[in-house]
């Protein structure tokens, strides 16, 4: 008897991470929207200065468009992972390193020194979501990591 009540914890809990995770990957795929209408809109807004050809060649779009794609397949691949209902243990240890890394990033190429854009408050909000989002993933290991994570970053 105890055995069976052991296993439908695991069960359990192995459920709750897929949904975790899962939600996670939505939230993530929404959060491409809006950064990538922040980097289209930025490079119009060049234009006038650049021109057409140089406003589109700019290096940091180039990058911080990389940056969204990565995090696109990721979110992809996961939900297709989930949906099969296979969670890895290593998901629960590099999804949460992957979201820190690639908010860094992206803040990091986005606010040069004379933007202020880290001054906004913005940035730290990104973290703290994400960090609030982990709980979803129902490891106190992952919520541990990416807090250690946002930190170091």
């Amino acid at each position: 008897m105890q055995f069976d009540s052991q296993k439908l914890t695991a069960d359990y809990i192995q459920d709750a991470k897929i949904k975790g995770e899962t939600v996670i990957a939505i939230v993530r795929l929404v959060l491409l929207i809006p950064l990538l209408i922040i980097a289209l809109a930025v490079a119009t807004g060049d234009i006038p200065r650049y021109g057409v050809v140089g406003a589109f060649t700019n290096p940091v779009l180039w990058a911080e468009i990389s940056f969204m794609l990565v995090a696109l397949v990721i979110s992809l691949l996961t939900l297709r992972k989930m949906r099969r209902r296979h969670y890895a243990p290593w998901m629960t240890y590099a999804l949460p390193i992957m979201d820190v890394v690639l908010v860094t990033l992206t803040v990091g190429i986005v606010a040069d020194p004379g933007s202020g854009l880290m001054f906004t408050g913005s940035p730290p909000w990104l973290y703290f979501l994400f960090i609030i989002l982990c709980v979803l993933r129902s490891s106190p290991q992952a919520v541990v990591i990416t807090g250690v994570a946002s930190a170091l970053t």
